[in-house]
């Protein structure tokens, strides 16, 4: 009988590439499918991590530290890809080296529809601000292309985004349970807001005018009059009153 194959640890391998490409400062925006590699970064004293608050300022980061004599790394997720279009331009025009490191979604198994839009575009995005895509759906494959992407950034000052596929993440689950940040994801099923967004514009209106299925959502204030509905139903109610003032016509 055979022996187990021992699984592949692709996020260290990532680091320890990042370790020989001397990378100095990682930018990223807290995701589940970078844990392992934020974590590694973070208890390193020869690495600068630092938290974004949008995917672009990453890619300021990246400008700085080349100007600085330092090179950089930025982290994120497919979705981040849509924050950085603008930003990218900066990297196209002036020519300093970018590598990106992107954590797919909207793909394998994908349970959360948000996600899909943007996920199906980020190769072609990337591909019009010139940058060369690598992508890993393997754990073995990770680290050679990883090698070959920092060849390709540092060695060449250009931009290169290393695709980390979902399925290569692994797969996520929506549960009501305490979150774990590796593997469970407890994004609300996107159907969520409408149903509060819909009960928040008829709540002004008795039961028997509101759709079928509708309740109102509970009262924020004591107050009986409409003042005391939320903000989205005194604008709903304000143009009811003028589309009735108007004999029922529609407003112009």
């Amino acid at each position: 009988m055979n022996a187990p194959v021992a699984a592949i640890d692709w996020p260290d391998q990532l680091y320890a590439t990042l370790k020989r490409a001397d990378v100095r400062q990682v930018g990223y925006v807290p995701d589940a499918g970078h844990a392992r590699l934020i974590d590694r970064v973070r208890a390193d004293p020869d690495i600068h991590d630092v938290v974004l608050s949008t995917e672009e300022e990453g890619i300021a980061l990246a400008a700085g530290a080349w100007l600085g004599g330092q090179r950089a790394m930025l982290l994120m997720q497919s979705s981040g890809v849509g924050n950085c279009v603008n930003m990218l331009s900066l990297a196209r025009t002036c020519r300093f080296p970018l590598l990106m490191m992107i954590t797919m979604r909207g793909e394998w198994e994908e349970f959360n529809p948000w996600q899909q839009p943007m996920g199906s575009i980020v190769e072609p995005v990337m591909k019009l601000n010139e940058a060369e895509i690598y992508r890993a759906t393997k754990p073995e494959d990770v680290e050679g292309l990883a090698e070959r992407a920092v060849q390709h950034v540092f060695g060449d000052e250009r931009i290169a985004a290393l695709i980390l596929s979902q399925q290569l993440i692994g797969k996520k689950v929506w549960t009501k349970g305490p979150r774990n940040r590796h593997t469970v994801s407890t994004v609300a099923p996107p159907w969520r807001p409408c149903l509060w967004i819909a009960a928040t514009i008829w709540s002004p209106f008795p039961a028997s005018a509101r759709p079928a299925g509708i309740s109102p959502r509970p009262a924020t204030t004591t107050a009986t009059s409409i003042s005391g509905a939320p903000w989205a139903a005194r604008r709903w109610w304000a143009w009811v009153s003028r589309w009735r003032s108007r004999g029922g016509a529609c407003w112009s």
